[in-house]
């Protein structure tokens, strides 16, 4: 497992039992996907799950016919569903070990002295596109990634 990988599934094992301290946000959160605008056949995708500390599942399954949980640890994504009790929901889909940068094995693999071609960066960017296209039963009506940007940067600062 490259570095990069494991850092994400230690972050998320340390926030594992942090469904208390995430009430707030999980709230807010949840209310923003699950406005009155969605429809009861309406398909929600949520990148960067995780442990689901910041979605109230249940909620959002009244304003969802499917929620589709995408994450690198497919662990956490157990956790999460079943720590809220829908391990055998048939509208919750847990997609466990996507990378959803497309190039964590690249990055691991920088330094902080590591020369990064122009032409590589922007193949780079059309990587997540790339992979998560086959990846993923598409299309949704609602994507949303929780918490994923601070994920993503702290790879990024790990790494260099």
């Amino acid at each position: 497992m490259n570095p990069l990988t494991k850092l994400q599934m230690d972050y998320n094992r340390g926030s594992a039992d942090g469904w208390a301290a995430f009430a707030d946000h999980r709230k807010k959160v949840t209310e923003l996907l699950g406005g009155e605008s969605t429809s009861p056949s309406s398909r929600l995708c949520v990148l960067g799950a995780g442990n689901c500390n910041d979605l109230d599942l249940n909620t959002l399954l009244r304003s969802y016919r499917e929620v589709h949980l995408v994450d690198l640890d497919a662990e956490a994504l157990a956790r999460g569903v079943a720590r809220q009790g829908l391990a055998d929901e048939p509208g919750v889909h847990r997609h466990g070990g996507v990378d959803l940068t497309g190039i964590l094995d690249t990055l691991a693999g920088w330094s902080p002295h590591t020369a990064v071609p122009t032409a590589d960066v922007a193949a780079w960017a059309e990587e997540p596109v790339r992979r998560l296209g086959p990846a993923l039963p598409a299309p949704f009506e609602v994507v949303a990634s929780t918490c994923l940007l601070s994920q993503l940067i702290g790879a990024a600062v790990h790494t260099v």
